[in-house]
């Protein structure tokens, strides 16, 4: 997409809702692996990681999925 590229709201909100939905599942993954001993402190991580994966997504849009892929495919687990 060309640098001056503005998103419509259709899209703008499309990329809010999967970038919030991909960090609720990330975080939810990452709990599994590591939880927290203290509930509101797992709460709060997953909140603030969607929050941050879902602007993150609208602003950067398609970048930022590319950069959620180039890492995934560098770790030899996944």
């Amino acid at each position: 997409m060309p640098d001056d590229y503005t998103p419509d709201r259709t899209e703008s909100v499309m990329r809010l809702g999967c970038g919030g939905a991909f960090g609720l599942l990330l975080a939810a993954f990452l709990m599994l692996l590591e939880p927290f001993s203290d509930k509101s402190a797992s709460i709060g991580f997953v909140v603030v990681f969607a929050l941050v994966c879902a602007l993150l997504a609208w602003r950067f849009g398609d970048r930022f999925w590319h950069w959620v892929k180039e890492l995934f495919s560098s770790w030899s687990w996944f």
